[in-house]
């Protein structure tokens, strides 16, 4: 019965024709006549045209005039922006193959990744506020139209309201670059690398100033399940104490100078003193600066022990610039009883200590997104204690205060502490990097080269070539490639998968194999090892 409704009420909708005469200047008109009359879109199922036809209807500009627009109005098609969605998308595409130097083309759902840059909001699947009952989703806030279009499709349908609720606030659609949804999620992509790594999804996504030779760039986010969409993301860890371990719950709200958020579930199920617990969150609002925190929890049963819980430290840390708030509490309360927690003292050194812990954190052979703005700052408070123990220096020598050595004496060591810091994070990145060009070969991945800043690629770019002279003199007329396995195989040739396409490839004897997606060779096992650790190439084992 429900299908019979919507059926019909789909045939009101659409078949509602008036018929409308459209006028351009110096273009002429162009009528909405039947059967599109009165519709928002063209259903794809309903087309009765060939594309041909199309073409003549719906491009004002035909393949017989394609210069009319430049020479007569001095567009210039590097100005222009066409945005498609789903169907329109393919037609956008085509535009841009037969138009040189158009400027922007966006297309909305598709999972596929085709464009420099390539967003996936919620995972780039399922919408929140999509899973809503029938009747939710049928009347819905934008109307009884909206309402039946979205629960049709309403997954397929978001994109175009993101993009539009993007214009008026890029901030709350920021993309992190990621290789795929669970790394987004787990927390593998948080946060920006710098203030410049992280594109906005949407009408602001060509700020962003893609890298050299880079293409098919992904980047994930969390919207909200209904407008407004936008979200901000934040990464929040809580430090417990309390009486006892208990199961319950607790709640983090966080408070700026642009007002706060609600309250967010941070953890829930074994709560045990001294134990600190994690989570990313995207909350509804851009606080800006933090200036307190809200702590509340619940045991859900009835205790008799009256237990106590609180949070001793809630360190915050936002997005999109990496800065990081902290926050302590030193009381304990009882069960739905609110804590608010101020800002902590900042010690000295803490942020360099934090470069150092940030690599501690990463597993052997992975490479953290390089810390431009934690350098930054730990840069900044080296140039702050430099220029007051000047001055205190100064001060002590000229009127004699010798109660100024102590401090000046403490600020120096916490120099050097600092400087030691960035330069353990410095080399350890190096090592790092350099033990990739043995594991990865002279090409790495676009995930890890997107990690490191511009100085650490120009050094791995001087390290494979100091590398390639000194495997070149060695073992003969062709050298010996020292980062192959010195294990010997089982086996001198293995059958491979290609996973893309890569172009020719020649092998010993001379012959030149075309390696082209989907294809399967058998080829030598020592001339494909880098190619597989590429991801080039995948050892078919039968």
């Amino acid at each position: 019965m429900w299908l019979l409704w919507i059926g019909g009420l789909l045939n009101c909708l659409v078949g509602a024709a008036y018929g409308k005469e459209v006028c351009y200047d110096k273009l002429g008109c162009f009528s909405d006549e039947i059967p599109w009359s009165g519709t928002i879109e063209r259903p794809i199922t309903l087309l009765p045209w060939s594309p041909e036809k199309i073409n003549a209807h719906f491009l004002l500009f035909t393949r017989q005039n394609p210069d009319f627009s430049q020479e007569n109005f001095q567009q210039d098609p590097e100005s222009v922006h066409i945005i498609g969605h789903s169907l329109g998308a393919h037609l956008a595409a085509e535009a841009g193959r037969r138009t040189p130097r158009l400027g922007r083309i966006t297309g909305f759902g598709m999972s596929q990744a085709v464009g420099h840059l390539d967003f996936y909001p919620n995972g780039g699947e399922s919408m929140p506020g999509c899973d809503k009952n029938i009747i939710s989703q049928i009347v819905d806030i934008d109307g009884i139209w909206e309402g039946t279009r979205d629960f049709v499709a309403c997954n397929h349908l978001r994109s175009y309201k993101y993009y539009s609720d993007s214009i008026l606030n890029s901030a709350g659609f920021l993309g992190y670059p990621c290789s795929n949804k669970d790394m987004f999620e787990s927390g593998h992509c948080f946060p920006c690398a710098s203030s410049s790594s992280c594109p906005f999804m949407g009408h602001h996504a060509d700020k962003f100033k893609v890298p050299n030779g880079v293409d098919k760039m992904k980047f994930y986010l969390n919207t909200g399940d209904a407008r407004p969409f936008s979200r901000y993301r934040y990464k929040v860890t809580v430090t417990i104490d309390g009486s006892r371990t208990i199961t319950g719950y607790f709640k983090v709200a966080l408070y700026g100078t642009n007002g706060n958020t609600r309250q967010y579930q941070i953890h829930k199920g074994m709560m045990s003193p001294g134990r600190t617990y994690e989570l990313l969150i995207d909350v509804e609002k851009e606080i800006d600066e933090l200036t307190y925190v809200k702590f509340i929890w619940n045991n859900n049963v009835i205790n008799p022990l009256l237990p106590k819980f609180g949070a001793t430290k809630v360190v915050v840390q936002r997005g999109r610039d990496r800065k990081i708030f902290m926050f302590c509490g030193s009381k304990l309360v009882r069960e739905n009883i609110l804590q608010t927690l101020s800002s902590c003292q900042i010690m000295f050194c803490e942020k360099a200590v934090e470069l150092v812990r940030e690599l501690q954190r990463m597993s052997d052979g992975q490479l953290p997104a390089f810390n431009e703005d934690g350098i930054r700052q730990v840069l900044e408070e080296m140039k702050a204690l430099y220029e007051q123990n000047q001055s205190d220096v100064n001060e002590a020598k000229t009127e004699g205060k010798t109660e100024l050595i102590p401090t000046i004496k403490f600020r120096h060591c916490c120099l050097l502490r600092n400087q030691r810091c960035v330069a353990a994070y410095l080399y350890d990145r190096l090592l790092r990097i350099r033990a990739l060009r043995w594991e990865y070969g002279s090409v790495l991945p676009t995930a890890i080269r997107f990690h490191m800043c511009a100085e650490e690629l120009e050094w791995f770019n001087q390290y494979k070539k100091s590398l390639a002279t000194y495997m070149r003199s060695l073992g003969g007329e062709e050298g010996l490639d020292i980062t192959q396995d010195m294990k010997p195989p089982k086996s001198l040739y293995i059958e491979v998968r290609c996973l893309k396409d890569h172009g020719e490839f020649e092998i010993d004897d001379g012959t030149v194999i075309l390696l082209k997606k989907n294809s399967q060779h058998f080829l030598p096992r020592w001339k494909c090892e880098q190619l597989i650790r590429q991801g080039v190439l995948e050892h078919v084992i039968s």
